[in-house]
């Protein structure tokens, strides 16, 4: 509720109603609503951060092999491109991509449990991958702007896919459409970064 119609629009009744629940119950087990609240967002961030921690110790270590080779720079760069996807896919679908969006846009005393957890370990893994392929430090404010723009090869196609699903008259996402739309992402952020598109098929059998 809180992601698709904001804080503001839910009422505690409604969130009992919804839960089969007594309205007494939020304030005895959460303090009220802005506890409830923050509960949804430390639920949030830790199921993102299950996905996003190990990512991040992955990229670090497959950097760390990859040696400055701009190939395995594409095929580490690739398969976080794929997680992202899968990761992404799947917050939309169970609503958490509505209240992270709302909390990108309208940042609230629960984004920090949010950037803790998700958006900074995401960011630093990306900002890796961008400055081995720039040669600058991860910390560089360059690496970290271009790798945050990396999102950007999967973010439309989730949160955005009803465009190209109309013009493209299908989905985009499910049975053989998925490889296609891998294909586009991760040819999109090595091209970013002026690394080569490693076969996202290939990337799969890793």
């Amino acid at each position: 509720m809180f992601g698709r119609d904001g804080y503001d629009g839910v009422s505690t009744r409604r969130i009992a109603a919804a839960a089969e629940a007594n309205v007494a119950a939020i304030a005895y087990h959460f303090g009220g609503k802005r506890g409830l609240y923050l509960a949804v967002a430390r639920s949030v961030a830790e199921r993102n951060a299950a996905f996003v921690r190990p990512m991040e110790a992955r990229v670090a270590e497959t950097l760390a092999e990859a040696a400055g080779d701009r190939a395995a720079l594409g095929r580490v760069l690739g398969r976080v491109v794929l997680g992202l996807m899968a990761g992404l896919g799947s917050a939309r679908e169970d609503g958490r991509a509505l209240f992270i969006l709302r909390e990108l846009m309208m940042p609230s005393e629960a984004f920090d449990l949010l950037h803790e957890a998700f958006f900074l370990p995401l960011n630093r893994a990306l900002a890796a991958i961008a400055g081995a392929a720039l040669e600058l430090p991860p910390d560089h404010p360059t690496a970290i702007m271009r790798g945050h723009l990396l999102i950007g090869s999967v973010m439309p196609l989730i949160a955005a896919r009803e465009v190209v699903e109309r013009r493209l008259d299908r989905a985009i996402l499910t049975g053989g459409a998925w490889e296609e739309t891998a294909t586009a992402a991760v040819a999109s952020g090595c091209a970013s970064l002026g690394l080569p598109a490693p076969d996202v098929c290939s990337l799969a059998e890793d």
